[in-house]
């Protein structure tokens, strides 16, 4: 069925990252990247399976950790 993956997943090197996308590979999911998350360092990512999402962003107007909220919008 539909699936949802997103938090830290603390890829903070290239070897973390490269490992991340491969067992997401395996499993089916698609890598949503939000187009105005202009962070170097990103660290929160958003996964899904069986989902049409067809928006998502990060919610930059909050300041309090160097973790964004993220919001997406899903078609039924």
């Amino acid at each position: 069925g539909p699936v949802i993956w997103v938090g830290d997943f603390n890829t903070w090197n290239s070897s973390r990252m490269r490992h991340l996308l491969q067992i997401t590979q395996r499993l089916g999911l698609t890598h949503h990247v939000p187009p105005n998350d202009k962070r170097n360092l990103k660290l929160d990512h958003f996964f899904s399976r069986g989902l049409n999402v067809t928006k998502i962003e990060i919610l930059n107007q909050f300041k309090s950790s160097d973790h964004k909220p993220l919001r997406l919008t899903i078609q039924k």
